[in-house]
C-alpha cells in the first residue's frame, strides 16, 4: 500500500475503529453527544445520523455517517485552532465512504482543508471543503467535491 493510500485511508479507518470501540489507554471517544456535521457532497446535501469523535494524544479523528451509508471523516493535529491544509507536509487527511466505495485525500492526494474554529476540553467546532480522489476499485466519479462542510462536535 502507498503512503499516500494509507494517509488518506486514516479517516476511513477511524470509522470502523470507533465503531468496534477503543480500550482504555487514554483514548477519547464519543458518539453523537450533541455533535452535528453537515456538508455538500457534489452538490447533494449531507448531514450525520451518527457521529464518531476519537481523540488521543497528538491526533482528533472526527466521523459523521448517516443512514444512507454515506460517511464523511478527516484527522488533524491536536494542535489548537486553525487551518489544516490537506497535503504531504501535514498529517492531515480526509475520507469520504458511500456504501463500498471509498475516496481520500492527504499525502499528496486530493486537496483541501479543515478548519477548527473552537476547541475546548469539551467541544469542537469549524468548517472543511476537500475534493478526494478514488481509493477503491470502482469508485466513481474518480474525484468527489466536499463542500460547505461544517462540524460541532462534543468531545
Amino acid at each position: 500500500m502507498r503512503v499516500r493510500t494509507a494517509v488518506a485511508l486514516l479517516p476511513v479507518l477511524a470509522v470502523a475503529l470507533a465503531l468496534i470501540g477503543c480500550s482504555d489507554n487514554g483514548t477519547t471517544q464519543s458518539e453523537q453527544q450533541g455533535g452535528d456535521m453537515t456538508a455538500l457532497i457534489d452538490g447533494a446535501d449531507f448531514s450525520s445520523d451518527f457521529i464518531t469523535i476519537i481523540r488521543q494524544p497528538g491526533v482528533i479523528a472526527v466521523n459523521g455517517a448517516d443512514f444512507q451509508m454515506r460517511a464523511i471523516g478527516f484527522q488533524i493535529p491536536d494542535t489548537g485552532t486553525g487551518t489544516f491544509t490537506l497535503g504531504a507536509a501535514e498529517p492531515v487527511g480526509a475520507g469520504l465512504n458511500i456504501g463500498d466505495s471509498a475516496w481520500g485525500a492527504g499525502g499528496g492526494t486530493g486537496s483541501g482543508s479543515i478548519t477548527v474554529t473552537s476547541l475546548t476540553e469539551a467541544r469542537m467546532t469549524g468548517t472543511f471543503s476537500f475534493v478526494v480522489e478514488g481509493l477503491t476499485d470502482g469508485a466513481a466519479p474518480a474525484s468527489r467535491s466536499i463542500t460547505n462542510g461544517q462540524f460541532d462536535v462534543e468531545l
